[in-house]
């Protein structure tokens, strides 16, 4: 996906993909458009856990309604850091979304230009 930005309501995600009881998870890079502290907005109906550079940043796995947790980490500009998302879906509406803020970011949707593939080992 070009960017985490999801809102099934009861929908199915993808075909042959159940509307309940589901499970994603990404992986690949983001980069750093400036150096310095960023904060990382997970918002999300049931669980979700991301990880940046190995490091468990949100861990918010359990089933809720919609809400928001936050995690910073101090990036530097140009740098790609590996990053993991997982989201599990429950029952009822499912929705993720990944946002960030940072130096001269306005909150917003992590997006595509600064999302990679996760690279070959």
């Amino acid at each position: 996906d070009p960017r985490v930005d999801f809102s099934w309501r009861a929908a199915r995600p993808a075909p042959g993909v159940p509307a309940d009881g589901f499970t994603v998870r990404w992986s690949g890079e983001v980069e750093a458009p400036a150096s310095g502290t960023f904060i990382f907005h997970l918002r999300s109906d049931d669980g979700a856990r991301l990880w940046l550079d190995g490091r468990l940043l949100i861990d918010d796995w359990g089933p809720h309604g919609e809400h928001t947790r936050r995690g910073q980490a101090t990036l530097v500009a140009g740098r790609r850091y590996p990053l993991v998302l997982e989201y599990r879906d429950v029952d009822g509406p499912a929705a993720v979304r990944l946002l960030w803020s940072g130096p001269n970011v306005a909150r917003e949707v992590v997006p595509a230009v600064r999302l990679f593939p996760a690279t070959a080992p």
